[in-house]
């Protein structure tokens, strides 16, 4: 079979042997996967993902963080075989699977496999680890009892968006904000605007977006955003402190950017008593002023994954028709086209969300 594999900051599409489902295992065909940030982040920060992926597999002894599990590569970077944003067709069970979804049935699930020997979690990261096929190969192995079976008629493509969907979810239930605040989201690529959905589902709509490209500007509007403001123009900042004056309440602020510099600003000018969500991707250092965060008394949180009952929520909330979801995907790709799909988003342009079809070959084209 056919699977796209990163290493030391490279995109291979490369062959392999069709993976067999043990004990509790279903083997899936890909039938749509996104590309996340995520993906993005270890394309072109290696060293930093096996360092954090060696902080989560734990500590020694003397309390020093583990080496990376498994780490190779010239670069010392393992090889990451992509894709946890998926839609999926069931093709055969494994072992005590048999009370899964019956084969050609579509499936989701969150993207994990139970592996007891993995560490703290007990387990691993379907397309997000190494050893372990994603949703960008042709085939890869699911967890039986993860399975949930895809809404009828909502399209592959929506399916693989339950992912970033349960992310925002879980954005928002980090805040414990109230639908009567006031919400800042800063960055919308796909997980801010995916944020600006999930706010609505919880019932928020005062919600303020920024980011400095018109395109995507112009879809938050779109999904509901009551101001959607230019950061390179406009006092972000002094305009979502004086909304949420005009209610009374504290504000929430979502940081869905990715670009770390922006965190010191943001826990610098934001009024007292606001609530700070770091939800984008990092994995730089960074520093900030923590006796102003203290006489404002500034909450800052950051959000990781999300439960499987936001997931499960995600799915429904996509199957029910309550999320614009078609407003993000911008572009899809065969397999043979993920290099420059990959190529492509690394840099400002037009596209949001490209999906990846992994039984098929072509190149980028408009979603459709």
């Amino acid at each position: 079979m056919k699977a796209i594999t990163v290493q030391d900051g490279q995109i291979e599409l490369v062959e392999r042997q069709m993976p067999t489902p043990g004990a509790g295992q279903v083997l899936v065909k890909s039938r749509a996967c996104g590309i996340c940030g995520s993906d993005l982040h270890i394309l072109h920060h290696p060293e930093e993902m096996a360092r954090l992926a060696g902080a989560m597999a734990g500590a020694t002894e003397e309390g020093a963080p583990a080496p990376a599990a498994n780490a190779g590569g010239a670069g010392g970077a393992p090889e990451i075989r992509l894709g946890h944003e998926y839609c999926a067709e069931v093709v055969a069970h494994g072992p005590g699977a048999e009370g899964a979804p019956p084969v050609g049935a579509r499936v989701c699930s969150i993207p994990f496999l139970i592996a007891p020997d993995a560490g703290p979690m007990g387990m691993v990261g379907v397309g997000l680890s190494e050893g372990v096929y994603g949703g960008m190969s042709e085939y890869f192995l699911l967890q039986s009892e993860f399975l949930l079976p895809v809404p009828d008629g909502l399209d592959d493509a929506g399916a693989a968006m339950a992912e970033p969907l349960a992310v925002a979810l879980h954005f928002v239930t980090r805040s414990e904000m109230a639908p009567s605040q006031v919400a800042l989201v800063v960055g919308c690529g796909p997980i801010g605007l995916f944020t600006i959905e999930a706010l609505k589902l919880r019932g928020v709509s005062r919600i303020i977006a920024s980011d400095p490209h018109p395109g995507r500007r112009a879809i938050a509007e779109a999904l509901g955003a009551a101001s959607v403001l230019d950061p390179g123009v406009d006092n972000v900042m002094a305009r979502a402190a004086e909304a949420a004056g005009e209610t009374g309440e504290a504000l929430a602020v979502f940081e869905c950017s990715g670009a770390t510099a922006v965190i010191p600003p943001l826990v610098a000018e934001a009024p007292a008593n606001t609530r700070i969500v770091v939800g984008g991707v990092h994995t730089t250092p960074l520093t900030i002023d923590p006796g102003l965060a203290m006489l404002k008394e500034i909450d800052l949180r950051f959000a990781f994954v999300y439960s499987p009952e936001e997931y499960a929520e995600a799915l429904q909330a996509l199957g029910d028709g309550r999320v614009a979801w078609r407003r993000l995907v911008t572009g899809k790709v065969g397999v043979d086209g993920v290099a420059d799909a990959f190529r492509v988003l690394s840099a400002p342009s037009d596209h949001v969300k490209i999906i990846v079809e992994p039984w098929r070959e072509g190149g980028l084209e408009a979603f459709a």
